[in-house]
């Protein structure tokens, strides 16, 4: 990977909040649909609830600083930077577990059917890492359990480290690949190495051509 693809790695994976925080209003207002998931329509209380939440981050993010005392500058100084740190450390969790050479990427077939069970696809297209570990579990929301947070979105994220014994030892007894690359920084390493293999198909496919 060249130092121009990493930075330009780098650089998308800091715009990650700024995309969520447009993206969901996009979503409700105008699409109606995630993906190809179509959302309910929302109740009063929703709406409030929602437009609510956006107002009270613009209002604690830029207003209340403004009237403090700290400059228009500086205040959006500081929000961007906040942004950026925040976007590289969500965007680190979720890529890790996703985008790198030990998962399966099951594609369809010229009917658009995937012919893997729904079940089997959660571990196959998932990774975890440092499972064993309290520190990286906390600081993670314990999204390092990444196929438990899969196949169990519906239970609290504190009893992950609980459920993913019992994913892996089922995974064993039903012949299942389970996807563990130990350590977060392996996780990380695992991530930049996809990246670097997938920019270096694109240059060969560039020579080929």
């Amino acid at each position: 990977m060249s130092m121009v693809e990493l930075y330009l790695c780098t650089f998308c994976h800091l715009q990650l909040t700024f995309k969520i925080r447009v993206q969901d209003v996009i979503i409700l207002l105008f699409l109606h649909k995630n993906g190809n998931i179509r959302f309910n329509r929302l109740t009063l209380l929703q709406w409030i609830i929602f437009f609510g939440g956006k107002g009270f981050f613009l209002f604690y993010r830029l207003v209340v600083p403004l009237l403090i005392g700290i400059s228009l500058l500086q205040v959006l100084s500081l929000l961007l930077f906040c942004e950026v740190i925040t976007s590289y450390y969500v965007a680190i969790i979720f890529q890790v577990s996703h985008v790198n050479d030990n998962v399966k990427w099951p594609l369809p077939d010229k009917d658009g059917l995937v012919h893997v069970d729904w079940w089997e696809m959660q571990a196959q297209t998932t990774q975890d890492y440092s499972t064993n570990s309290w520190f990286t579990t906390f600081i993670t929301g314990a999204l390092n359990h990444q196929t438990a947070h899969h196949l169990f979105p519906g239970i609290a994220q504190c009893y992950y480290p609980i459920v993913t014994p019992i994913v892996k030892q089922t995974c064993e007894e039903f012949g299942i690949e389970y996807h563990n690359c130990g350590s977060f920084w392996n996780a990380i390493k695992s991530h930049f190495l996809h990246l670097k293999r997938l920019g270096q198909m694109d240059a060969d496919a560039t020579k080929e051509q």
